[in-house]
């Protein structure tokens, strides 16, 4: 995270773009390992399932964000 932190802050920005990026992995986290817990005590084939459509929405989110298309040279 500190290389997009780098990359897509100015330099007087970086610790708070750092931060946000830091907070938003964690809540993803915070949803996510207790949502694998508590499906996959259920049955392990249907939370692989639902937490791979998670990623892939995520990393697609990802994909689209505004900032890539604001800085010009994708990743």
């Amino acid at each position: 995270m500190q290389v997009l932190a780098d990359v897509r802050g100015a330099r007087r920005r970086r610790g708070a773009v750092f931060a946000a990026e830091f907070s938003l992995s964690h809540l993803c986290w915070l949803v996510t390992y207790p949502l694998a817990g508590w499906l996959g005590a259920a049955g392990l084939a249907p939370t692989a399932l639902l937490l791979a459509l998670v990623a892939a929405a995520a990393t697609a989110g990802a994909c689209d964000a505004p900032g890539r298309r604001a800085t010009g040279d994708g990743w």
